[in-house]
């Protein structure tokens, strides 16, 4: 009988502090969300289903940005940092990815799809980038201000040329960002999230 209180009782105690543990690690992660000291990424995509890894993609460049706060150098860094974050997201999951490094218009990538022998073309727009670049020297805007992108990609049957998905990715940068980062830091995360949603390897 005893021997049965004892065993109740580390039982409890080991529970609580499991569940102690678990609240204090689910508040802090809802802390650091509230006040910005990490990455915020949102997904939206307007269908939830799952690609099949063994599919042939072919990965456009990304058009260029339709709002931005930077020049054209920053087009250039922004559309190319775009690219090779996509790139190496899917390559992890589809292995027969084709990547087109030359800018096409819609329906000249679509004809290169079929000509490359992909089955769905992926199609990655640039609709904001702002970049608050100089975050040094004690330019307190930059500093407490956050880099915004705003990415859509769609996907596109090769044959039937209709749009199978449409996804939108909104990244917001963590505040003290270093004069190092820029907002073309986010398509890194924003792009591994989002494939892994939709190779399955994640949850929808």
């Amino acid at each position: 009988m005893l021997l049965s209180r004892v065993f109740l009782i580390v039982f409890l105690l080991f529970s609580l502090s499991a569940c102690t543990s678990q609240y204090m690690a689910a508040g802090y992660q809802k802390t650091k969300e509230v006040l910005s000291l990490e990455e915020q990424h949102e997904l939206i995509r307007k269908a939830d289903w799952r690609l099949a890894t063994h599919t042939p993609l072919y990965l456009a460049k990304p058009s260029y940005p339709q709002q931005t706060s930077s020049g054209s150098t920053e087009y250039l860094r922004a559309r190319y940092a775009l690219l090779s974050a996509l790139e190496r997201a899917f390559i992890a999951r589809y292995p027969t990815l084709h990547t087109e490094t030359s800018a096409l218009e819609l329906d000249e990538a679509i004809t290169a799809s079929q000509i490359a022998g992909a089955r769905v073309l992926v199609y990655p727009q640039l609709l904001g980038y702002l970049d608050y670049a100089d975050k040094s020297g004690g330019n307190a805007k930059a500093m407490f201000s956050k880099d915004k992108t705003t990415i859509q990609i769609l996907l596109i049957d090769v044959y039937s040329q209709k749009i199978l998905d449409t996804a939108t990715i909104q990244s917001k940068s963590k505040i003290f960002n270093s004069s190092n980062n820029y907002a073309s830091d986010l398509f890194e995360q924003a792009a591994w999230e989002y494939v892994q949603q939709l190779s399955g390897a994640t949850a929808l």
